[in-house]
């Protein structure tokens, strides 16, 4: 090869950059004796010999990145030789380059070679404009090794926190002001990252901070993508996170999602987390929440100030308003109402809470099935003095009156306070029989009146 000099002559014709450049401009691929793979070891060469010379190696490396562009079999076959660790740092692939090589599906065992030498020339695997690495990211997802190929990267220095925090931070934003979020699932592929990536766990499980420096926790409730949450929560701080943001946003399938994972004694005794379930009529998760060994016999507003913010002292007696608050056509939401108080009586909630208030509740409202279903898991009659069959008593609901009478009968309870009893039925009857009385009487005189004027 000739000797480096800024223009060559046409008699230059065995010089392997003339070769290139001429190559380059007539695209002569019908002379086989110049085909671009007979010429790549001649080219290497001749970069490697002038290396020290980069007044000849820059202009060749840049129209050479000029036919690699065009060539994808070229990209195939040759890219091994083109990515020379010799090479030097003109010559290396960009980040352009590199989603490139992924986008088009290269094979894994070659794309290898291309994120070595990136980490072998201190390459950071990030855009240089902007610091980016969504369109290398999106672009691995999408290759058919993704579940080797997003490991690797990440191996070699792919920020997936710069990833996640680009996302989570748009989806914040957006609902901030609306219900409207991104329309790309950016969740999905760090599902693979934390299945397959040990670095990348390991970074998880270092950092407490993670899920709220980078808004995973929002993110994560936002699209209600709890098998994300299974993989990536591998520090307890990150399922506090979660839960916290499911408070937020009211998605008890997220607290119950919280409490099956694992929480602490603090949220066990905090009744905020069944409350939200109560409201929503959320059986499956209050269900989960209980059986996390959450405290069930707790006031709804134990958490808050104002102890009777809510109106009731007991969980129960909470369930038990939000049921008599809703009935309405809707029969599944009615039934789920209903069960959840099932739910609380079967898993030991005490129906005799604050003297008796859920069962006077349920006779206040009259309401038959609630009455048995108390008394069946145990309600005391006599609480309170008696009171719900007394308010049973002046309200007239007389049937009821006496299933009560009947029911501290049974229960043997009945001697310490016969008398205020049977002076309350005594009562009802004496009543009774003065409203018969008073009907008759009018009756009488109408028929009075009547023959009078018949007269």
């Amino acid at each position: 090869m000739s000797e480096p000099h800024t223009h060559q002559s046409n008699t230059l014709n065995n010089d392997v950059i003339y070769k290139l450049n001429n190559l380059y401009i007539k695209q002569d691929v019908s002379d086989h004796s110049r085909t671009l793979q007979n010429l790549i070891p001649e080219i290497l060469e001749c970069i490697l010999i002038f290396l020290p010379r980069p007044d000849v190696v820059a202009p060749l490396c840049r129209q050479f990145r000029a036919i690699v562009s065009q060539s994808m079999s070229f990209k195939r076959r040759w890219l091994r030789i083109w990515l020379h660790p010799k090479l030097p740092d003109a010559f290396l692939p960009t980040y352009m380059d590199l989603c490139k090589a992924v986008n088009t599906k290269t094979p894994f065992n070659i794309l290898m070679q291309i994120i070595d030498l990136q980490k072998l020339c201190n390459r950071p695997l990030i855009s240089p404009r902007d610091g980016n690495v969504t369109k290398l990211f999106d672009a691995a997802f999408c290759h058919s090794e993704r579940d080797s190929l997003i490991p690797f990267l990440i191996s070699r220095g792919l920020n997936v926190k710069r990833y996640i925090k680009d996302h989570a931070t748009k989806d914040f934003l957006r609902s901030s002001n609306s219900d409207d979020k991104l329309d790309k699932d950016y969740l999905s592929p760090l599902l693979i990252a934390g299945q397959k990536s040990k670095n990348f766990i390991a970074e998880l499980a270092a950092s407490r901070s993670f899920f709220i420096e980078t808004d995973l926790a929002f993110a994560i409730v936002l699209y209600e993508r709890l098998d994300v949450a299974s993989v990536l929560a591998v520090h307890p701080q990150h399922i506090l996170n979660i839960l916290e943001e499911s408070v937020d946003r009211q998605f008890t399938a997220g607290i119950a999602w919280a409490f099956r994972s694992g929480v602490g004694d603090a949220q066990k005794q905090n009744p905020l987390y069944l409350r939200l379930c109560i409201e929503k009529a959320d059986v499956d998760s209050a269900r989960d929440i209980i059986n996390s060994g959450a405290n069930i016999n707790l006031s709804p507003s134990a958490h808050t100030d104002d102890k009777s913010s809510y109106g009731s002292t007991s969980l129960l007696e909470f369930s038990i308003q939000c049921y008599l608050q809703n009935l309405s056509n809707d029969q599944d939401n009615e039934r789920a109402r209903k069960d959840i108080i099932v739910l609380f009586l079967d898993s030991g909630a005490d129906p005799n809470a604050d003297n008796g208030r859920p069962l006077t509740l349920s006779v206040i409202n009259h309401n038959w099935d609630l009455t048995e279903l108390l008394l069946s898991h145990n309600a005391n009659v006599d609480c309170d003095e008696g009171m719900a069959v007394r308010l049973a008593t002046n309200l007239g609901y007389k049937d009821m009156a006496k299933m009560l009478y009947r029911r501290r009968s049974r229960s043997g309870s009945h001697d310490n306070q016969t008398g205020t009893v049977r002076s309350i039925v005594k009562r009802m009857s004496i009543l009774k029989k003065i409203r018969r009385k008073s009907d008759s009487d009018a009756h009488g005189n109408d028929k009075r009146k009547k023959s009078f004027f018949d007269q």
